[in-house]
Protein backbone atom coordinates (compact mmCIF):
# COMPACT_ATOMS: atom_id res chain seq x y z
CA UNK A 1 0.00 0.00 0.00
CA UNK A 2 1.16 3.53 -0.76
CA UNK A 3 0.62 6.15 1.91
CA UNK A 4 -1.47 9.22 1.29
CA UNK A 5 1.19 11.76 0.83
CA UNK A 6 0.16 15.38 0.54
CA UNK A 7 -1.14 18.10 2.81
CA UNK A 8 -4.70 19.06 1.97
CA UNK A 9 -3.84 22.56 0.82
CA UNK A 10 -6.79 23.82 -1.14
CA UNK A 11 -6.59 27.61 -0.96
CA UNK A 12 -5.21 28.95 -4.25
CA UNK A 13 -3.57 32.34 -3.82
CA UNK A 14 -3.20 34.65 -6.78
CA UNK A 15 0.33 34.82 -8.10
CA UNK A 16 0.23 38.57 -7.69
CA UNK A 17 0.31 38.16 -3.91
CA UNK A 18 3.38 37.21 -1.95
CA UNK A 19 3.79 34.33 0.40
CA UNK A 20 3.02 30.74 1.17
CA UNK A 21 -0.38 29.22 1.69
CA UNK A 22 -2.60 28.53 4.66
CA UNK A 23 -3.79 24.92 4.54
CA UNK A 24 -7.26 23.49 4.37
CA UNK A 25 -8.17 20.21 5.97
CA UNK A 26 -9.77 17.29 4.23
CA UNK A 27 -13.07 18.45 5.74
CA UNK A 28 -12.82 21.57 3.57
CA UNK A 29 -12.24 23.94 6.47
CA UNK A 30 -9.53 26.56 6.25
CA UNK A 31 -6.71 25.68 8.63
CA UNK A 32 -4.03 28.38 8.90
CA UNK A 33 -1.76 26.20 10.98
CA UNK A 34 1.09 25.40 8.60
CA UNK A 35 2.68 27.74 6.07
CA UNK A 36 1.42 31.30 6.20
CA UNK A 37 1.59 34.26 3.87
CA UNK A 38 4.69 36.34 4.29
CA UNK A 39 5.74 39.74 3.06
CA UNK A 40 9.07 40.56 1.52
CA UNK A 41 11.63 41.57 4.13
CA UNK A 42 9.85 39.96 7.09
CA UNK A 43 12.42 38.77 9.61
CA UNK A 44 12.49 35.12 10.65
CA UNK A 45 11.73 35.94 14.29
CA UNK A 46 8.67 37.97 13.30
CA UNK A 47 7.54 35.23 10.94
CA UNK A 48 7.60 32.72 13.80
CA UNK A 49 5.51 34.95 16.01
CA UNK A 50 2.95 35.50 13.25
CA UNK A 51 2.77 31.78 12.60
CA UNK A 52 2.09 31.19 16.28
CA UNK A 53 -0.67 33.81 16.15
CA UNK A 54 -2.22 31.96 13.21
CA UNK A 55 -2.15 28.70 15.13
CA UNK A 56 -3.67 30.24 18.20
CA UNK A 57 -6.38 31.96 16.15
CA UNK A 58 -7.27 28.69 14.46
CA UNK A 59 -7.43 26.87 17.78
CA UNK A 60 -9.69 29.58 19.19
CA UNK A 61 -11.96 29.39 16.14
CA UNK A 62 -12.23 25.60 16.39
CA UNK A 63 -13.13 25.97 20.08
CA UNK A 64 -15.81 28.50 19.06
CA UNK A 65 -14.03 31.24 20.96
CA UNK A 66 -14.73 33.66 18.15
CA UNK A 67 -13.92 36.85 20.03
CA UNK A 68 -10.49 35.47 20.91
CA UNK A 69 -9.93 34.51 17.28
CA UNK A 70 -10.88 38.00 16.10
CA UNK A 71 -8.43 39.59 18.53
CA UNK A 72 -5.64 37.31 17.32
CA UNK A 73 -6.33 38.11 13.66
CA UNK A 74 -6.29 41.79 14.55
CA UNK A 75 -2.84 41.29 16.05
CA UNK A 76 -1.66 39.68 12.81
CA UNK A 77 -3.15 42.55 10.81
CA UNK A 78 -1.30 45.02 13.02
CA UNK A 79 1.94 43.34 11.92
CA UNK A 80 0.80 42.77 8.33
CA UNK A 81 -1.75 45.41 7.35
CA UNK A 82 -3.93 44.17 4.54
CA UNK A 83 -3.06 40.48 4.94
CA UNK A 84 -5.80 38.97 2.79
CA UNK A 85 -5.96 35.60 4.55
CA UNK A 86 -6.27 37.11 8.01
CA UNK A 87 -9.06 39.36 6.76
CA UNK A 88 -10.95 36.40 5.33
CA UNK A 89 -10.47 34.28 8.47
CA UNK A 90 -11.52 37.21 10.62
CA UNK A 91 -14.68 37.62 8.52
CA UNK A 92 -15.62 33.99 9.21
CA UNK A 93 -15.25 34.59 12.94
CA UNK A 94 -17.20 37.85 12.82
CA UNK A 95 -20.20 36.08 11.34
CA UNK A 96 -20.56 33.85 14.39
CA UNK A 97 -20.55 36.83 16.74
CA UNK A 98 -23.55 38.28 14.92
CA UNK A 99 -21.57 41.09 13.27
CA UNK A 100 -22.62 40.22 9.72
CA UNK A 101 -22.35 43.69 8.20
CA UNK A 102 -18.81 44.00 9.56
CA UNK A 103 -18.02 40.50 8.26
CA UNK A 104 -19.21 41.42 4.76
CA UNK A 105 -17.01 44.52 4.82
CA UNK A 106 -14.09 42.36 5.92
CA UNK A 107 -14.66 39.97 2.99
CA UNK A 108 -14.58 42.95 0.62
CA UNK A 109 -11.29 44.09 2.21
CA UNK A 110 -9.85 40.59 1.80
CA UNK A 111 -10.71 40.50 -1.91
CA UNK A 112 -9.36 44.01 -2.45
CA UNK A 113 -6.15 42.91 -0.69
CA UNK A 114 -5.68 39.91 -3.00
CA UNK A 115 -7.69 37.01 -1.58
CA UNK A 116 -8.35 34.92 -4.67
CA UNK A 117 -9.96 31.60 -3.68
CA UNK A 118 -13.44 33.00 -4.22
CA UNK A 119 -15.02 29.55 -4.45
CA UNK A 120 -14.68 29.60 -0.65
CA UNK A 121 -17.38 32.26 -0.58
CA UNK A 122 -19.87 29.51 -1.44
CA UNK A 123 -18.61 26.66 0.78
CA UNK A 124 -17.21 28.02 4.04
CA UNK A 125 -19.73 27.73 6.92
CA UNK A 126 -19.21 31.36 7.88
CA UNK A 127 -19.82 32.50 4.32
CA UNK A 128 -22.93 30.34 4.00
CA UNK A 129 -24.27 31.95 7.16
CA UNK A 130 -23.56 35.34 5.62
CA UNK A 131 -25.98 34.76 2.74
CA UNK A 132 -28.75 37.34 2.81
CA UNK A 133 -26.52 40.14 4.02
CA UNK A 134 -26.96 42.76 1.26
CA UNK A 135 -23.29 43.75 1.07
CA UNK A 136 -22.17 40.11 0.87
CA UNK A 137 -24.77 39.17 -1.75
CA UNK A 138 -23.56 42.15 -3.78
CA UNK A 139 -20.02 40.71 -3.69
CA UNK A 140 -21.32 37.36 -4.95
CA UNK A 141 -23.14 39.08 -7.82
CA UNK A 142 -20.18 41.27 -8.66
CA UNK A 143 -17.75 38.34 -8.82
CA UNK A 144 -20.13 35.65 -10.08
CA UNK A 145 -18.01 34.86 -13.15
CA UNK A 146 -14.90 34.38 -11.01
CA UNK A 147 -16.76 32.39 -8.34
CA UNK A 148 -18.37 30.10 -10.91
CA UNK A 149 -15.10 29.64 -12.80
CA UNK A 150 -13.20 28.89 -9.61
CA UNK A 151 -15.71 26.17 -8.75
CA UNK A 152 -15.75 24.47 -12.16
CA UNK A 153 -14.04 25.46 -15.44
CA UNK A 154 -16.44 26.55 -18.17
CA UNK A 155 -15.71 28.45 -21.36
CA UNK A 156 -18.48 31.02 -20.82
CA UNK A 157 -17.03 31.90 -17.41
CA UNK A 158 -13.38 32.15 -18.41
CA UNK A 159 -14.35 34.27 -21.41
CA UNK A 160 -16.03 36.74 -19.05
CA UNK A 161 -13.00 36.74 -16.76
CA UNK A 162 -10.72 37.39 -19.74
CA UNK A 163 -12.97 40.19 -20.97
CA UNK A 164 -12.87 42.18 -17.72
CA UNK A 165 -9.44 43.55 -16.73
CA UNK A 166 -10.51 43.84 -13.08
CA UNK A 167 -10.75 40.03 -13.01
CA UNK A 168 -7.35 39.42 -14.58
CA UNK A 169 -5.58 38.96 -11.26
CA UNK A 170 -7.54 35.71 -10.87
CA UNK A 171 -6.30 34.28 -14.18
CA UNK A 172 -3.00 32.70 -13.00
CA UNK A 173 -4.87 29.98 -11.10
CA UNK A 174 -7.56 29.49 -13.75
CA UNK A 175 -6.40 29.98 -17.33
CA UNK A 176 -3.66 27.29 -17.45
CA UNK A 177 -6.36 24.62 -16.98
CA UNK A 178 -7.85 25.52 -20.37
CA UNK A 179 -6.97 23.69 -23.57
CA UNK A 180 -9.57 25.21 -25.88
CA UNK A 181 -8.37 27.26 -28.83
CA UNK A 182 -11.42 29.48 -28.26
CA UNK A 183 -9.46 31.40 -25.63
CA UNK A 184 -6.13 31.50 -27.50
CA UNK A 185 -6.79 34.92 -29.07
CA UNK A 186 -7.40 36.52 -25.66
CA UNK A 187 -4.39 34.65 -24.25
CA UNK A 188 -2.15 36.13 -26.94
CA UNK A 189 -3.40 39.58 -25.95
CA UNK A 190 -2.33 38.84 -22.36
CA UNK A 191 1.10 37.87 -23.67
CA UNK A 192 1.59 41.48 -24.80
CA UNK A 193 0.01 43.04 -21.69
CA UNK A 194 3.28 44.19 -20.13
CA UNK A 195 2.16 42.67 -16.82
CA UNK A 196 4.73 40.02 -15.91
CA UNK A 197 2.48 37.67 -13.91
CA UNK A 198 -0.06 37.77 -16.74
CA UNK A 199 2.68 37.36 -19.36
CA UNK A 200 3.91 34.26 -17.57
CA UNK A 201 0.35 32.95 -17.25
CA UNK A 202 -0.16 33.51 -20.98
CA UNK A 203 2.94 31.48 -21.89
CA UNK A 204 1.92 28.56 -19.67
CA UNK A 205 -1.65 28.73 -20.97
CA UNK A 206 -0.55 28.78 -24.62
CA UNK A 207 1.51 25.70 -23.83
CA UNK A 208 -1.60 23.83 -22.71
CA UNK A 209 -3.79 25.27 -25.47
CA UNK A 210 -1.29 23.62 -27.85
CA UNK A 211 -0.79 26.91 -29.64
CA UNK A 212 2.19 25.76 -31.67
CA UNK A 213 1.82 27.70 -34.92
CA UNK A 214 4.87 29.46 -36.32
CA UNK A 215 3.81 32.96 -35.23
CA UNK A 216 3.12 31.92 -31.61
CA UNK A 217 6.37 29.98 -31.50
CA UNK A 218 8.28 33.08 -32.58
CA UNK A 219 6.55 35.27 -30.00
CA UNK A 220 7.40 32.88 -27.19
CA UNK A 221 10.94 32.36 -28.49
CA UNK A 222 11.46 36.10 -28.16
CA UNK A 223 10.74 35.71 -24.43
CA UNK A 224 13.92 33.67 -24.07
CA UNK A 225 15.61 37.07 -24.09
CA UNK A 226 13.33 38.65 -21.47
CA UNK A 227 14.88 40.52 -18.55
CA UNK A 228 12.70 38.39 -16.24
CA UNK A 229 14.11 34.98 -15.36
CA UNK A 230 10.60 33.67 -14.60
CA UNK A 231 9.43 34.66 -18.10
CA UNK A 232 12.48 33.03 -19.70
CA UNK A 233 11.87 29.89 -17.66
CA UNK A 234 8.22 29.70 -18.73
CA UNK A 235 9.23 30.18 -22.37
CA UNK A 236 11.75 27.34 -22.09
CA UNK A 237 9.07 25.10 -20.53
CA UNK A 238 6.84 25.86 -23.52
CA UNK A 239 9.53 24.36 -25.76
CA UNK A 240 9.83 21.33 -23.47
CA UNK A 241 6.35 20.51 -24.75
CA UNK A 242 6.30 22.00 -28.23
CA UNK A 243 9.92 22.30 -29.33
CA UNK A 244 10.83 20.99 -32.78
CA UNK A 245 14.09 20.80 -34.71
CA UNK A 246 13.59 24.33 -36.04
CA UNK A 247 13.70 25.64 -32.46
CA UNK A 248 17.05 24.12 -31.58
CA UNK A 249 19.14 27.04 -32.80
CA UNK A 250 17.31 29.69 -30.77
CA UNK A 251 17.27 27.48 -27.67
CA UNK A 252 20.97 26.64 -28.00
CA UNK A 253 21.81 30.33 -28.48
CA UNK A 254 19.80 31.30 -25.42
CA UNK A 255 21.37 28.53 -23.35
CA UNK A 256 24.87 29.65 -24.32
CA UNK A 257 24.20 33.07 -22.75
CA UNK A 258 21.95 32.04 -19.86
CA UNK A 259 23.17 32.71 -16.31
CA UNK A 260 20.08 31.65 -14.37
CA UNK A 261 20.38 27.95 -13.41
CA UNK A 262 16.67 27.17 -13.60
CA UNK A 263 16.19 28.78 -17.00
CA UNK A 264 19.29 26.96 -18.24
CA UNK A 265 17.95 23.65 -16.90
CA UNK A 266 14.66 24.17 -18.74
CA UNK A 267 16.41 25.15 -21.99
CA UNK A 268 18.68 22.11 -21.84
CA UNK A 269 15.69 19.93 -20.97
CA UNK A 270 13.88 21.22 -24.04
CA UNK A 271 16.91 20.53 -26.24
CA UNK A 272 17.21 16.97 -24.90
CA UNK A 273 13.54 16.24 -25.51
CA UNK A 274 13.64 17.71 -29.02
CA UNK A 275 16.56 15.40 -29.82
CA UNK A 276 14.50 12.44 -28.58
CA UNK A 277 11.46 13.31 -30.73
CA UNK A 278 12.65 11.87 -34.01
CA UNK A 279 10.22 12.62 -36.79
CA UNK A 280 7.94 14.46 -34.38
CA UNK A 281 7.65 17.59 -36.54
CA UNK A 282 5.16 15.81 -38.77
CA UNK A 283 2.66 15.89 -35.93
CA UNK A 284 2.50 19.68 -35.95
CA UNK A 285 0.36 19.34 -39.08
CA UNK A 286 -3.11 17.89 -38.38
CA UNK A 287 -4.17 14.78 -40.31
CA UNK A 288 -6.61 14.99 -43.17
CA UNK A 289 -10.26 15.03 -42.10
CA UNK A 290 -10.88 11.51 -43.39
CA UNK A 291 -7.99 10.18 -41.28
CA UNK A 292 -9.05 11.63 -37.94
CA UNK A 293 -10.51 9.57 -35.13
CA UNK A 294 -14.32 9.78 -35.07
CA UNK A 295 -15.94 12.14 -32.52
CA UNK A 296 -16.17 10.63 -29.06
CA UNK A 297 -13.06 8.47 -29.40
CA UNK A 298 -11.61 7.95 -25.92
CA UNK A 299 -7.96 8.27 -24.96
CA UNK A 300 -7.88 4.54 -24.34
CA UNK A 301 -9.28 3.70 -27.77
CA UNK A 302 -6.75 5.99 -29.40
CA UNK A 303 -3.84 4.44 -27.51
CA UNK A 304 -5.07 0.92 -28.30
CA UNK A 305 -4.99 1.77 -32.00
CA UNK A 306 -1.55 3.32 -31.66
CA UNK A 307 -0.13 0.23 -29.95
CA UNK A 308 -1.64 -1.97 -32.64
CA UNK A 309 -0.33 0.23 -35.45
CA UNK A 310 2.50 2.49 -34.20
CA UNK A 311 2.93 4.52 -37.38
CA UNK A 312 3.47 8.23 -37.84
CA UNK A 313 0.02 8.64 -39.36
CA UNK A 314 -1.72 7.08 -36.35
CA UNK A 315 0.44 9.09 -33.96
CA UNK A 316 -0.63 12.24 -35.83
CA UNK A 317 -4.26 11.24 -35.29
CA UNK A 318 -3.56 10.72 -31.59
CA UNK A 319 -1.94 14.15 -31.40
CA UNK A 320 -4.96 15.78 -33.05
CA UNK A 321 -7.31 14.05 -30.60
CA UNK A 322 -5.12 15.26 -27.73
CA UNK A 323 -5.48 18.84 -28.98
CA UNK A 324 -9.26 18.71 -29.36
CA UNK A 325 -10.62 16.10 -26.92
CA UNK A 326 -11.57 18.45 -24.06
CA UNK A 327 -11.89 22.17 -23.43
CA UNK A 328 -10.38 22.26 -19.94
CA UNK A 329 -9.05 20.06 -17.18
CA UNK A 330 -11.84 19.46 -14.66
CA UNK A 331 -11.11 21.08 -11.34
CA UNK A 332 -9.97 18.59 -8.72
CA UNK A 333 -9.74 19.35 -5.02
CA UNK A 334 -8.12 16.67 -2.93
CA UNK A 335 -9.89 16.34 0.39
CA UNK A 336 -8.92 12.95 1.73
CA UNK A 337 -11.39 11.06 -0.43
CA UNK A 338 -10.94 7.45 -1.33
CA UNK A 339 -9.41 6.71 -4.69
CA UNK A 340 -11.93 6.77 -7.53
CA UNK A 341 -11.03 3.81 -9.72
CA UNK A 342 -12.70 5.22 -12.82
CA UNK A 343 -10.92 8.56 -12.38
CA UNK A 344 -7.59 6.76 -12.02
CA UNK A 345 -8.21 4.92 -15.27
CA UNK A 346 -8.98 8.20 -17.02
CA UNK A 347 -5.83 9.79 -15.62
CA UNK A 348 -3.75 6.84 -16.73
CA UNK A 349 -5.17 6.99 -20.23
CA UNK A 350 -4.66 10.75 -20.43
CA UNK A 351 -1.06 10.47 -19.29
CA UNK A 352 -0.30 7.71 -21.76
CA UNK A 353 -1.65 9.87 -24.57
CA UNK A 354 0.36 12.89 -23.35
CA UNK A 355 3.54 10.81 -23.10
CA UNK A 356 3.03 9.39 -26.59
CA UNK A 357 2.39 12.80 -28.17
CA UNK A 358 5.25 14.70 -26.50
CA UNK A 359 7.77 11.94 -25.86
CA UNK A 360 7.80 12.25 -22.07
CA UNK A 361 9.43 9.45 -20.08
CA UNK A 362 11.37 8.29 -23.11
CA UNK A 363 14.70 8.43 -21.38
CA UNK A 364 16.87 11.21 -22.86
CA UNK A 365 20.66 10.93 -23.07
CA UNK A 366 22.32 10.76 -19.67
CA UNK A 367 23.31 7.17 -19.04
CA UNK A 368 22.04 4.80 -16.42
CA UNK A 369 23.34 2.95 -13.39
CA UNK A 370 22.82 -0.78 -13.27
CA UNK A 371 24.81 -1.12 -10.03
CA UNK A 372 24.77 0.98 -6.88
CA UNK A 373 28.49 1.65 -7.26
CA UNK A 374 27.74 3.30 -10.61
CA UNK A 375 25.87 6.10 -8.81
CA UNK A 376 27.97 9.28 -8.90
CA UNK A 377 29.06 10.90 -5.66
CA UNK A 378 26.96 13.94 -4.72
CA UNK A 379 29.61 16.34 -3.47
CA UNK A 380 27.60 19.60 -3.63
CA UNK A 381 23.91 20.49 -3.79
CA UNK A 382 21.58 23.16 -5.20
CA UNK A 383 18.00 24.21 -4.51
CA UNK A 384 15.24 22.24 -6.28
CA UNK A 385 13.26 25.29 -7.41
CA UNK A 386 13.58 29.05 -7.84
CA UNK A 387 13.42 31.23 -4.69
CA UNK A 388 13.68 28.16 -2.50
CA UNK A 389 15.40 29.42 0.63
CA UNK A 390 13.27 31.21 3.21
CA UNK A 391 14.22 31.24 6.91
CA UNK A 392 10.62 32.03 7.81
CA UNK A 393 9.17 28.95 6.12
CA UNK A 394 8.30 26.29 8.68
CA UNK A 395 6.37 23.73 6.66
CA UNK A 396 8.89 20.98 7.47
CA UNK A 397 7.76 19.50 10.74
CA UNK A 398 4.54 21.51 10.73
CA UNK A 399 1.74 20.04 12.83
CA UNK A 400 -1.48 19.38 10.92
CA UNK A 401 -3.93 20.12 13.71
CA UNK A 402 -6.86 18.04 14.85
CA UNK A 403 -8.96 17.89 11.68
CA UNK A 404 -8.55 16.75 8.09
CA UNK A 405 -7.26 13.50 6.57
CA UNK A 406 -3.74 14.03 7.95
CA UNK A 407 -4.86 15.15 11.40
CA UNK A 408 -2.55 14.63 14.32
CA UNK A 409 0.64 14.23 12.28
CA UNK A 410 3.79 16.12 11.29
CA UNK A 411 4.68 17.23 7.77
CA UNK A 412 7.73 15.31 6.56
CA UNK A 413 8.73 17.71 3.79
CA UNK A 414 8.45 21.28 2.60
CA UNK A 415 5.73 22.84 0.47
CA UNK A 416 7.31 25.48 -1.77
CA UNK A 417 6.87 27.22 -5.13
CA UNK A 418 3.22 28.10 -4.66
CA UNK A 419 1.21 29.20 -7.73
CA UNK A 420 3.97 28.56 -10.28
CA UNK A 421 2.21 26.21 -12.69
CA UNK A 422 4.86 24.50 -14.83
CA UNK A 423 7.75 25.99 -12.86
CA UNK A 424 11.03 24.17 -13.47
CA UNK A 425 12.18 21.55 -10.92
CA UNK A 426 15.80 20.35 -10.89
CA UNK A 427 17.78 17.57 -9.23
CA UNK A 428 19.45 18.90 -6.08
CA UNK A 429 22.61 16.84 -6.66
CA UNK A 430 24.15 14.07 -8.77
CA UNK A 431 22.34 10.78 -8.30
CA UNK A 432 20.22 8.07 -9.81
CA UNK A 433 16.48 8.23 -10.44
CA UNK A 434 14.96 5.44 -8.38
CA UNK A 435 11.28 6.09 -8.96
CA UNK A 436 9.01 7.90 -11.42
CA UNK A 437 5.39 7.39 -10.54
CA UNK A 438 1.84 8.71 -10.30
CA UNK A 439 -0.05 8.63 -7.02
CA UNK A 440 -3.58 9.99 -6.87
CA UNK A 441 -3.07 12.22 -3.84
CA UNK A 442 0.40 13.41 -4.90
CA UNK A 443 0.19 13.53 -8.66
CA UNK A 444 3.46 12.75 -10.41
CA UNK A 445 6.50 12.09 -8.23
CA UNK A 446 10.23 11.58 -8.80
CA UNK A 447 12.65 10.13 -6.26
CA UNK A 448 16.43 10.47 -6.70
CA UNK A 449 19.00 8.59 -4.62
CA UNK A 450 22.28 10.37 -3.81
CA UNK A 451 25.55 8.85 -2.61
CA UNK A 452 27.38 11.32 -0.40
CA UNK A 453 31.18 11.42 -0.02
CA UNK A 454 33.17 9.75 2.72
CA UNK A 455 31.05 8.00 5.34
CA UNK A 456 27.88 10.11 5.03
CA UNK A 457 26.02 7.34 3.24
CA UNK A 458 22.99 7.65 0.99
CA UNK A 459 20.07 10.08 0.99
CA UNK A 460 16.99 10.33 -1.21
CA UNK A 461 15.34 13.50 -2.50
CA UNK A 462 11.61 13.36 -3.20
CA UNK A 463 9.75 15.72 -5.56
CA UNK A 464 5.93 15.59 -5.72
CA UNK A 465 2.96 17.41 -7.31
CA UNK A 466 4.72 17.37 -10.68
CA UNK A 467 3.40 17.84 -14.21
CA UNK A 468 3.48 15.02 -16.80
CA UNK A 469 6.45 16.70 -18.54
CA UNK A 470 8.98 14.49 -16.78
CA UNK A 471 12.46 14.54 -18.32
CA UNK A 472 13.97 11.51 -16.62
CA UNK A 473 13.39 7.79 -16.35
CA UNK A 474 14.04 5.22 -13.66
CA UNK A 475 17.64 4.07 -13.53
CA UNK A 476 18.91 7.24 -15.21
CA UNK A 477 21.91 9.09 -13.81
CA UNK A 478 21.09 12.76 -13.25
CA UNK A 479 23.40 15.65 -12.54
CA UNK A 480 23.10 18.52 -10.10
CA UNK A 481 20.83 21.22 -11.50
CA UNK A 482 19.45 19.04 -14.30
CA UNK A 483 15.77 19.48 -15.12
CA UNK A 484 13.75 16.51 -13.92
CA UNK A 485 10.20 17.88 -14.22
CA UNK A 486 7.95 20.90 -13.69
CA UNK A 487 5.17 21.75 -11.27
CA UNK A 488 1.70 20.45 -12.05
CA UNK A 489 -1.16 22.83 -12.79
CA UNK A 490 -3.37 24.15 -10.00
CA UNK A 491 -6.23 21.89 -8.89
CA UNK A 492 -5.81 19.27 -11.61
CA UNK A 493 -5.33 15.51 -11.58
CA UNK A 494 -1.67 15.86 -12.56
CA UNK A 495 -0.65 17.34 -9.19
CA UNK A 496 -3.12 15.52 -6.97
CA UNK A 497 -5.70 18.30 -6.86
CA UNK A 498 -3.74 20.99 -5.03
CA UNK A 499 -2.68 24.53 -5.83
CA UNK A 500 0.51 24.37 -7.87
CA UNK A 501 3.48 23.76 -5.58
CA UNK A 502 6.33 21.37 -4.89
CA UNK A 503 6.32 18.96 -1.97
CA UNK A 504 10.03 18.40 -1.41
CA UNK A 505 11.61 16.08 1.10
CA UNK A 506 15.00 14.57 1.93
CA UNK A 507 15.22 11.17 3.61
CA UNK A 508 18.24 9.48 5.13
CA UNK A 509 19.23 6.15 3.58
CA UNK A 510 19.03 4.44 0.16
CA UNK A 511 15.81 4.08 -1.79
CA UNK A 512 15.25 0.43 -0.90
CA UNK A 513 15.07 0.11 2.85
CA UNK A 514 12.72 -1.79 5.10
CA UNK A 515 12.09 0.62 7.96
CA UNK A 516 8.97 2.76 8.01
CA UNK A 517 8.96 6.52 8.44
CA UNK A 518 5.85 6.48 10.57
CA UNK A 519 2.31 5.16 10.76
CA UNK A 520 0.24 6.45 7.85
CA UNK A 521 -2.98 8.33 8.44
CA UNK A 522 -4.53 6.88 5.27
CA UNK A 523 -3.38 4.45 2.62
CA UNK A 524 -4.29 3.71 -0.98
CA UNK A 525 -3.61 1.16 -3.64
CA UNK A 526 -0.54 1.80 -5.85
CA UNK A 527 -2.43 2.50 -9.08
CA UNK A 528 -0.06 3.73 -11.74
CA UNK A 529 -0.24 4.71 -15.39
CA UNK A 530 0.22 1.45 -17.24
CA UNK A 531 3.25 2.54 -19.23
CA UNK A 532 5.24 3.93 -16.32
CA UNK A 533 8.07 1.78 -14.96
CA UNK A 534 7.70 0.54 -11.41
CA UNK A 535 9.96 -0.63 -8.60
CA UNK A 536 9.15 -2.15 -5.23
CA UNK A 537 7.71 0.38 -2.84
CA UNK A 538 9.83 1.58 0.07
CA UNK A 539 8.10 1.91 3.39
CA UNK A 540 9.65 5.27 4.17
CA UNK A 541 7.75 7.12 1.43
CA UNK A 542 5.15 9.29 3.11
CA UNK A 543 4.17 12.93 3.45
CA UNK A 544 3.32 12.74 7.13
CA UNK A 545 4.73 11.14 10.25
CA UNK A 546 2.88 10.15 13.41
CA UNK A 547 3.59 12.22 16.56
CA UNK A 548 5.19 9.22 18.23
CA UNK A 549 7.68 8.60 15.44
CA UNK A 550 8.36 12.32 15.05
CA UNK A 551 9.11 12.66 18.74
CA UNK A 552 11.51 9.72 18.56
CA UNK A 553 13.46 11.52 15.83
CA UNK A 554 14.15 8.22 14.06
CA UNK A 555 11.81 8.55 11.08
CA UNK A 556 14.66 9.49 8.73
CA UNK A 557 13.39 12.79 7.34
CA UNK A 558 15.76 15.73 7.61
CA UNK A 559 15.21 19.49 7.37
CA UNK A 560 15.66 20.16 3.64
CA UNK A 561 16.72 23.80 3.92
CA UNK A 562 19.36 23.03 6.54
CA UNK A 563 20.60 19.97 4.64
CA UNK A 564 21.07 21.81 1.34
CA UNK A 565 22.49 24.98 2.88
CA UNK A 566 25.24 22.94 4.51
CA UNK A 567 26.16 21.47 1.10
CA UNK A 568 25.55 24.33 -1.32
CA UNK A 569 27.59 24.40 -4.50
CA UNK A 570 30.40 26.95 -4.28
CA UNK A 571 30.76 26.77 -0.50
Amino acid sequence: MIRRLAVATLVAASSVTTGAMPSVGGDGRIRPDTAVARRQGTAGARQESVQELYRRAYTAFEARKYQDAIKLYDRILAIRPGDSYSLFFKANALVFTGRKAEAAACVKQAIDAGFSDLARLTVEPGMLALRGEPAFDAILRDFDAVVNEDRAPALENIKRVLAEPRFHRFLPQMLPRYRSREVTGDTLVLLESGDRPLERTAIVSLLHQNADDRATRARIASRLGSSSAEIREAAAEYFVWHGITDDRAVLAGAAAKEQDPFVLAAERGALDLIAARTGWEAMTNPPAAEQRFPPGTSCREAMTRLRANPTRDVLRQVAELYRTAWDAEPKLRYSGMRVDGEALEQHRDQFNMTAAVFGFLKRPPGGNASRDEDVPVASTFVAPIRDYFDPGRKSFGGYTGKSGPFRGSFHAGEDVGWNRDDGTVVAIADGIVRRVDYIYSWGFIVIVEHRLPRQEGAYCSLYAHLAPSISVGQGQVVRKGQRIAALGRTATWENGGYPAHLHFGIHRGPYLQSKSSGAPIWSEDPDRPSEMPVRPDSLWITGYVSPERWAEGKQGWVNPQEFIRARLAGQ
